[in-house]
């Protein structure tokens, strides 16, 4: 269950944290200026169809960013997004700082 309220936690979070590009006040902001444009452009279309356009969000590229993302929120509430990440990059520290590559036990 505490599995689950980190789950919820760590959303929760995306989108009331400021420092956040999922803050609701970014995303209010950015809809306010997308119906100012709407309105200057003569409503081309329904408000939602230019606001959220198909090409764009059903896009591959688009798609794979929403998984690495949900992927991301996944391993840090695992904690793992560090060991996945900062280890790589410290073995490559240490390799160059020393010019060879560091030995590991387990290996």
């Amino acid at each position: 269950m505490d599995f689950l309220l980190q789950i919820y936690q760590s959303v929760y979070t995306s989108f009331t944290d400021l420092n956040s590009r999922l803050a609701f006040f970014y995303l209010a902001l950015t809809v306010l200026i997308v119906a100012f444009l709407w309105i200057m452009r003569g409503r081309p279309g329904s408000f939602v169809s230019y606001l959220l356009p198909k090409e764009v969000y059903l896009h591959k590229s688009n798609l794979v960013d929403i998984k690495i993302f949900l992927f991301n929120s996944f391993l840090s509430v695992l904690g793992l997004f560090t060991v996945v990440t900062m280890t790589p990059l410290i073995l490559e520290i240490l390799s160059v700082t020393l010019h060879e590559r560091p030995r590991l036990s387990c290996l």
